[in-house]
């Protein structure tokens, strides 16, 4: 005879109901005792013993169900975690190799502007929050915090950017160093002038935002006129003037090879560009036939090297590449590559070209892991020097004609750039980088670094001259008597000597971190989540974050400031996108 339990459990896959089970055992009994089985009279239909007993059955397969379950949980978490170590291993083999491309900034704002026609809400003045790509998730593995107040107002930035009224902008604390207080002060005040602007966003100077991240930086740029005019009403320890006495180089104007142009000055006041590109030829030749049968010493390879340029020079007067048309940006960045590729020894090496810098992809990461913000790519620069495959410089090229507010925010850019670049160095123990920068356009040039000043980095030139290169006899005369080829020869061999300097602290650098990486890698995975980290003020360097906007329901992510007018005509595309959230 069954008892109750043992009856349940049988019938369990028919129903899970207690009065249709009991009310089966009641028949089954009832069966069995007309059928005279003796053993069914030992079984009672006592309902509430029945009842207490079908409860403990439930709880009991409830408990197998959860334990099965949490098994089948283990199993997946064990693959989850094996999936995740082989992946993370084949990107460090990809890493390795070289192949890991990263994603450019165009296809970083079309991954976002497919996520917010995906989540588009209707009636919404603010940006709709985004969820974490896979770059953001990614980033988030190591999590960056910049100290307060700064993590509050490069916050405060980003309402800005994207058009946020009454944005409140954080109190800078009392104990804060003063070099600090007056960097906060400054992006502060530019911030606030930026938001008291016309409404609408082609009357707003954007050179303001530019001031405001440069401060951000940490860096005080006595090349701005706006930070100049601060330091002077606000600072009465004499910061500004220290940063400008400091930035310049004694003697950077002055170089070996103007003692070779100045002999050619009195010949062109007499000749024209094209004997004078004869008798370069034939000095050219007289040189080389002189030591042509022993290695040409030092002194007489600057001299050819002076001559070469000078006779590149005169072509390019006769006989421009761009003809009569006004040169583009690229026309005038090949006449200074060229003249930079006679100075340079083989282990400084130029790249153009939209050359990624690989500093900034450092701070743009950084920026995401704590921001959120939409790109991590690196910044595209224009003529990026480099000594064995290490960063040392960038110059920046318009073309001539540029109006004064995209040359202002093209040095802002190279500032911050150069922070990039001073902050790598110092990440493999150097003391005080300098780094030298330039910025062009046309053929003119000035030539500054980026170095540090007790608890902040300035930024400001190393020569009160400029650098022009001659467009014709007239200024060619005047090229060959200034100290603008001095000023370039004297900016790459700074380079040279800086680029061993930086190479020394990468090979102590990298032997520091193989010695740590063996102990770390007996006690835990490489890839082992790692703590979160604090970086300090004197490190940060604040690059121009995306910006994500909402215009009538549909989500833009853009990384350039584009008008804010929301009275605009739809175009077609949204017009489709909105009815189709309807």
């Amino acid at each position: 005879m069954k008892s109750f339990e043992h009856f349940a459990n049988e019938k369990k896959h028919q129903t899970d109901d207690f009065e249709k089970l009991f009310a089966r055992y009641s028949s089954h009994v009832g069966r069995q005792k007309a059928a005279g089985d003796q053993d069914a009279t030992a079984y009672t239909l006592d309902r509430k013993q029945h009842k207490l007993q079908y409860d403990n059955l439930q709880i009991s397969r409830t408990k197998e169900q959860t334990d099965a379950a949490a098994g089948k949980i283990v199993r997946k978490g064990i693959a989850r975690h094996a999936r995740k170590t082989l992946k993370a291993y084949d990107e460090s083999e990809t890493d390795e190799s070289g192949n890991d491309e990263s994603e450019s900034e165009e296809k970083q704002e079309a991954h976002h502007a497919k996520r917010g026609r995906q989540d588009t809400h209707n009636d919404t003045k603010s940006p709709a929050p985004l969820p974490p790509t896979p770059t953001e998730t990614k980033a988030t593995e190591r999590r960056y915090s910049t100290e307060e107040p700064w993590h509050a107002l490069t916050c405060s930035l980003m309402e800005v950017i994207n058009g946020q009224k009454d944005v409140s902008f954080p109190e800078p604390p009392p104990d804060m160093l003063h070099s600090h207080s007056l960097l906060f002060d400054h992006a502060v005040s530019s911030l606030k002038r930026y938001q008291d602007q016309g409404p609408k966003q082609k009357d707003k100077d954007i050179v303001l935002i530019k001031d405001a991240q440069v401060a951000m930086s940490c860096c005080l740029n006595v090349m701005s006129d706006r930070a100049c005019e601060h330091f002077e009403n606000q600072d009465e320890d004499g910061l500004l003037d220290a940063a400008r006495t400091l930035s310049v180089i004694k003697g950077f104007e002055l170089h070996e090879c103007s003692d070779i142009t100045m002999r050619y000055s009195t010949f062109l006041a007499e000749n024209s560009v094209e004997d004078l590109k004869k008798k370069l030829s034939i000095d050219i030749g007289a040189l080389n036939q002189k030591y042509a049968n022993e290695e040409l010493p030092t002194s007489a390879k600057s001299e050819e090297k002076v001559l070469e340029i000078l006779k590149q020079l005169c072509q390019f007067i006769i006989r421009p590449p761009f003809g009569k048309a006004s040169p583009s940006e690229n026309d005038c960045l090949q006449v200074w590559v060229s003249i930079f590729s006679v100075m340079v020894e083989d282990k400084v090496t130029l790249h153009t070209g939209e050359k990624a810098l690989e500093a900034s992809k450092i701070m743009r990461q950084h920026q995401v892991s704590e921001y959120n913000d939409a790109s991590e790519s690196a910044r595209k620069v224009d003529c990026l020097f480099l000594y064995e495959g290490l960063e040392l410089s960038n110059i920046e090229f318009k073309k001539p004609g540029t109006s004064n507010r995209d040359l202002a925010i093209q040095n802002r850019k190279n500032v911050r750039l150069g922070r990039c670049i001073q902050e790598a160095h110092n990440s493999l123990g150097m003391q005080e980088p300098s780094v030298m920068m330039a910025d062009v356009a046309g053929f003119v040039g000035v030539f500054y670094q980026v170095k540090k000043m007790g608890d902040i980095a300035i930024a400001g030139k190393t020569t009160s001259t400029t650098v022009t290169l001659p467009q014709d006899a007239g200024s060619f005369d005047k090229f060959l008597e200034d100290g603008s080829l001095a000023i370039m020869w004297n900016f790459i061999s700074h380079l040279e000597k800086q680029g061993q300097k930086v190479l020394r602290a990468k090979q102590r650098f990298d032997a520091m971190s193989r010695s740590v990486n063996f102990v770390q890698s007996v006690s835990r995975s490489s890839n082992a989540l790692k703590p979160a980290v604090e970086k300090k003020f004197e490190n940060n360097v604040t690059l121009s974050p995306s910006k994500k906007r909402v215009w009538n329901g549909v989500i833009r992510i853009q990384t350039s400031l584009e008008p804010q007018d929301s009275d605009r005509p739809s175009s077609p595309i949204e017009e489709m996108l909105k009815r189709r959230h309807h």
